[in-house]
């Protein structure tokens, strides 16, 4: 429930009891019932008025909103520290002629021993036709081979595609490490532990 009040919002949130609301516990809400509390804006200010919570809010303008956006917003965040943290892999894998993301299907590949590529889509997070592409180019370099396997189609790697990645494990440390400092311990052990 909601409405405008001179240039402000006010927002309004029901006083809820411990099971079921009803009349008796609405009228009683100081003594026996507890706030649904719902995560308001900054700025926000509090009216007591029981049996309901009363939040009136400054209302903001487009390009307050998108001010407070892009200072603030994690995905904005999360996709530049992508950004950053690829292109440090980038440079370091560049001069095997290597790609962070194909690099992701030769290990994901090598631990799961031949693999139908919509098995691979899933352990990468990652749409087929995406994969689809970086299978192409790595079947091309002689880094992986497909196989049919009755009506399954399957991936491993080559000969060639171990040694690749046996020689990508130094520069990966290397670049890991500079991630690592860039990032500082309390930012990587948060990633490390995402829930995927």
């Amino acid at each position: 429930m909601g409405g405008d009040l001179h240039g402000e919002r006010v927002v309004v949130r029901r006083w809820t009891g411990s099971g079921t609301v009803q009349r008796q516990a609405e009228r009683r809400a100081h003594e026996h019932a507890h706030l649904q509390f719902i995560h308001e804006a900054p700025g926000a200010r509090e009216v007591d008025t029981p049996p309901f919570q009363l939040y009136i809010q400054p209302s903001m303008r487009a390009e307050d909103v998108a001010r407070t956006m892009a200072e603030q917003c994690l995905a904005i965040r999360s996709r530049r520290l992508s950004r950053v943290v690829t292109r440090l892999f980038d440079a370091a894998l560049r001069p095997l002629g290597l790609t962070p993301a194909q690099l992701t299907v030769l290990v994901v590949v090598e631990r799961g021993g031949p693999a139908a590529p919509s098995v691979v889509a899933r352990a990468l997070d990652v749409d087929k036709s995406t994969l689809s592409r970086n299978l192409r180019r790595m079947v091309a370099a002689g880094w992986v081979r497909e196989r049919s396997d009755g009506a399954l189609k399957r991936v491993e790697l080559t000969r060639a595609g171990r040694e690749l990645l046996a020689a990508a494990h130094p520069l990966w440390r290397r670049a890991q490490q500079r991630a690592h400092d860039l990032l500082g311990a309390r930012i990587v052990d948060a990633l490390m532990h995402l829930d995927t």
